[in-house]
């Protein structure tokens, strides 16, 4: 598949399942506990994976070329409000949000919850935890052409790439995936390496 059909039927898909998104989101609904928070001892700096629901989010699973049970993620901040998860949505309005832990995983919006634990150190999650608040009034975007090279606009695995580059200062943190010249973060790109590792899954 060549980049502009790869981004052609990327571009397409978000269109024509728009009204798909917003149910993904949840929006307008009220979240679901998470039955299983209790056993999960996240730390900031974990990365909060889920199996979201509708086309555009089997077509993101589908994009990882090993394990291709995820299609959205972000990482895990403790909060004064209480435990939640910041990541980039394509939902409306779009952008990075701090969304609290239990809409994130709620069934209304997942099919499949995953949590994986990074190596960072306890001071690099100190730094994680002032560059995502600083972050989340930055007005990042969502970036519907899914391009590595546009530095105002991110989509959710390319920002959680983008902040442990920064933190750790290692460009090579996570890897990224080249399909046809094309290169782009697959969520399996998050866990399946060196730096961090898939610790739990359950269904929300």
């Amino acid at each position: 598949m060549t980049a502009g059909r790869f981004l052609f039927i990327l571009v397409l898909t978000v269109i024509v399942n728009g009204l798909l998104i917003l149910r993904v989101s949840g929006w307008g609904l009220l979240s679901e506990p998470v039955r299983h928070q209790g056993r999960l001892p996240l730390r900031n700096g974990d990365l909060v994976l889920r199996c979201s629901k509708g086309l555009v989010s089997d077509w993101f699973r589908m994009t990882s070329l090993t394990d291709r049970r995820f299609s959205h993620a972000g990482i895990f901040l403790q909060t004064s409000n209480g435990p939640a998860v910041a990541h980039v949505s394509q939902d409306l309005p779009s952008g990075l949000k701090l969304e609290p832990l239990d809409r994130f995983c709620s069934s209304y919006a997942s099919d499949l919850v995953g949590w994986a634990r990074t190596d960072l150190t306890d001071i690099e999650r100190k730094k994680l935890h002032s560059l995502i608040l600083k972050e989340l009034s930055s007005g990042r975007e969502f970036d519907d052409r899914f391009s590595l090279d546009e530095s105002r606009k991110h989509y959710c695995t390319e920002w959680v790439r983008e902040v442990f580059i920064s933190i750790t200062g290692d460009s090579s943190y996570f890897p990224v995936t080249e399909v046809d010249e094309f290169r782009y973060v697959a969520p399996d790109n998050l866990y399946l390496n060196t730096h961090s590792s898939l610790v739990r899954t359950f269904e929300p």
